[in-house]
């Protein structure tokens, strides 16, 4: 279930911590962010990308976890296993290199 996903990955990155700050960040009420997690509401497009942004998650990723998710029926400490590997995996660690060179590049100009 992709809104479990979504709540597994916004714990996983401690900086949204609760569903208010997640929720403000990307313009929609706890209450919504509630119901997308919980499977209630399947995300837009716009709120999917938000999140990936905030997350600093690309989509892709994020639905590969849903589909192994669906696929594995991962309990939530294996499906947490999975998102954190991904945080510590060099995919990760060198995607964030590039955003961070391509921010300071921009700022420069």
């Amino acid at each position: 279930m992709l809104g479990e996903v979504l709540k597994i990955i916004r714990i996983a990155t401690m900086e949204y911590e609760t569903e208010s700050k997640a929720a403000k960040k990307i313009g929609i009420t706890p209450s919504y962010l509630n119901r997308i997690e919980s499977g209630s509401k399947y995300p837009s497009d716009k709120i999917l990308k938000k999140l990936s942004i905030i997350y600093n998650i690309p989509q892709e990723k994020i639905m590969s976890f849903d589909r192994i998710n669906d696929k594995l029926k991962l309990n939530k400490q294996q499906l947490l296993k999975l998102i954190l590997n991904y945080y510590l995996s060099d995919e990760y660690l060198s995607t964030k290199t590039n955003k961070e060179q391509e921010t300071s590049m921009q700022k420069r100009k």
